[in-house]
């Protein structure tokens, strides 16, 4: 079931970050493999922006993937008031985040 990316999104960024995150407006929250911006639960996703992570890219190499990588978090909140979900991180840099959306998702 897939679940449109038409939830609250708070990202969370590293206390460095040299300027105040921003999520680019149109497609700024994509499906990693389909390049739309639907999300489904336990799928990869990427965020494209200006200042959401460190400056050079973070990337986990493996096994287990953190909720917070590089100081770098993502937390989906469903619209329906759902409970927030920490998303699974993958990797981080200033302009892009990817991660994914937990299958517990609501």
């Amino acid at each position: 079931m897939k679940t449109a990316i038409l939830f609250c999104l708070a990202l969370l960024v590293p206390a460095l970050a040299q300027s105040q995150p921003a999520i680019r407006a149109a497609n700024g929250v994509v499906n990693a493999s389909s390049e739309l911006p639907d999300v489904a639960r336990g799928s990869w996703f990427v965020i494209f922006g200006t200042g959401l992570g460190p400056a050079s890219i973070s990337i986990q190499s493996g096994l287990p993937y953190p909720a917070v990588l590089s100081g770098t978090s993502v937390t989906f909140t469903p619209a329906s008031g759902g409970t927030p979900v920490n998303a699974l991180m993958y990797y981080t840099l200033a302009t892009q985040v990817a991660g994914m959306l937990p299958s517990s998702t609501p």
